[in-house]
């Protein structure tokens, strides 16, 4: 069932050690989003104090300078950031660049949970669901692959129980990845953000998912036409079927119901 507040219900696997790893490249990636965030809330107050000198006197007038200082204090933490940034987050330059293919997302977990196909599913949808918010212009939003490789990892090990049923998988993948606390929305007060961010993880979910089962039959594009095709298509139709798709959010979103959706929304791709 839905939480009182809106939101999918969360769930919460036990820390392991390989989480380590994705929590340091996720705290850097924050840093960097909050930083750029701050940078772009700086021009904007920086733009208002420069228009506001020519004509107000008096404390506004003076606002200019020290937001003009904020702004160059931000951008060499955003350089220094980074740099730093650059070997954590290099081996994940082939996704950022849209060359790897799009698979199914049940396709990860053919022999079970594997810790090489789960970094791999993990990867793969970090940059799903960052290409997807980029297409829809939301930069207010930050991605937690963490908690992808949570997802992944329930879904692995709920695989072999619906291994013969490939929508069923795919309705999983998308319960595991709208039930895990992947999106986190910049600068609003948290009741606020959950509620603005509760609808926007199924949609997120439901998209990612889909556009890999889209892909399949776009062989002849390259990866990254073969991405942004699915991905746009797989939003349109998200967008022109919420009222199919979204009555199942109501009543806490039923494999059973999400599989019925995929099997008709991919029958008429």
């Amino acid at each position: 069932m839905m939480e009182n507040n809106g939101c999918p219900p969360k769930f919460e696997l036990p820390l392991r050690a390989d989480d380590m790893g994705l929590a340091v490249k996720d705290g850097v990636r924050e840093v960097r989003f909050n930083l750029r965030q701050g940078a772009r809330r700086l021009l904007q107050g920086a733009q208002a104090a420069a228009e506001d000198r020519g004509s107000v006197s008096g404390p506004l007038a003076l606002l200019g300078e020290p937001l003009e200082r904020a702004m160059r204090t931000t951008a060499r933490l955003l350089r220094t950031v980074d740099r730093a940034a650059v070997d954590l987050l290099s081996s994940d330059g082939a996704y950022r660049a849209l060359e790897v293919p799009l698979c199914s997302s049940g396709s990860y977990f053919d022999n079970g949970v594997e810790s090489s196909a789960l970094r791999r599913f993990t990867q793969d949808h970090y940059w799903r669901y960052r290409h997807w918010l980029a297409m829809k212009g939301r930069t207010d939003v930050f991605v937690r692959e963490q908690g992808i490789e949570r997802a992944g990892h329930w879904l692995g090990s709920e695989s072999a129980a619906v291994e013969r049923d490939r929508f069923g998988l795919l309705a999983h993948a998308i319960l595991a990845l709208a039930k895990s606390d992947i999106l986190v929305p910049a600068a609003l007060p948290e009741r606020e953000g959950l509620l603005a961010t509760a609808e926007l993880a199924w949609q997120a979910a439901v998209c990612t998912v889909l556009a890999g089962e889209i892909a399949v039959g776009l062989p002849e594009l390259t990866p990254k036409e073969q991405t942004i095709t699915a991905l746009w298509m797989a939003d349109e139709i998200v967008g022109a079927t919420r009222d199919a798709w979204g009555s199942d959010l109501a009543v806490g979103a039923s494999a059973t119901g999400l599989a019925r959706w995929m099997r008709f929304a991919l029958r008429h791709v």
